[in-house]
Order: structure tokens, then sequence, then C-alpha cells
């Protein structure tokens, strides 16, 4: 059976999700439990401010977070000066898209798109 690149993409999607399986899906997994260390990674788009703080540049919001504070989407950290994603890897939609939908949607015309996100839009950006 010959595969062209869009169906690769497709299965590949699909497979990814499946192999997540059950675990991926447990409330337990994706809250920080007392007691146990969560090992976020650094976030990316944001500046280091005096005093430990930081400006996140992720979105039109522009939050400046204290130390142990999150900025508005709820879902980045500063810890100690760091500003660290606590939803990198926990994709909650995935889906194939016309591509109408999308902001490029003028690219390709008719075509798909493989769309995921994760927790935290706040639903507040005007070009949304």
């Amino acid at each position: 059976m010959k595969i062209d690149r869009r169906r690769l993409v497709v299965l590949g999607a699909a497979g990814t999700v499946a192999a997540m399986g059950p675990r991926s899906l447990s409330a337990a997994d994706t809250v920080p439990r007392i007691g146990v260390e969560f090992k976020a990674p650094e976030a990316s788009w944001y500046k280091k401010l005096e005093e430990g703080r930081v400006e996140c540049q992720l979105c039109p919001q522009g939050c400046k977070v204290a130390d142990m504070e999150r900025g508005t989407c709820g879902v980045r950290e500063n810890r100690g000066g760091t500003y660290v994603t606590l939803v990198y890897g926990r994709a909650c939609s995935v889906h194939i898209d016309p591509i109408e939908k999308k902001p490029f949607f003028h690219v390709m015309p008719g075509e798909k798109a493989f769309s995921f996100a994760t927790a935290g839009c706040n639903v507040e950006c005007k070009f949304c």
C-alpha cells in the first residue's frame, strides 16, 4: 500500500494519540501533587525582568509575573525568575481541520491542517 505525506501525518497523529493511552487522560497526572516535585520545562517567549519577575511575550496580554505566580492563561508560572510551562506535551485537543478555519486559510485552499491545543486560552486575543 502506497502512503502519501498527508496520510502519513494523519496516521502518525492518530498513532501518537493512541499511544498516549489512558495515562494522558488521568487527572492525577496533570496536577502537581503535594510532596511530588513537578518537572516543568522552561517556557519560550518571555523576558526576564528585575527582582525575579518575568514578562510573558506569548500573547498580546504581555503579563508581568512575579515569582511563584501565573499569568492570565494560568498555564505558565514564574519559578525563581525562570518562566516554565505547565502544559508542555499535554494536548487537550487534536484534530485534522479544513485549512479554511486557520489564519493561513489562503495558503492552500481545500487542504487539511493538523491542529492541536493545550489548556490555557484566555479567549481575549483580538485576532482570534
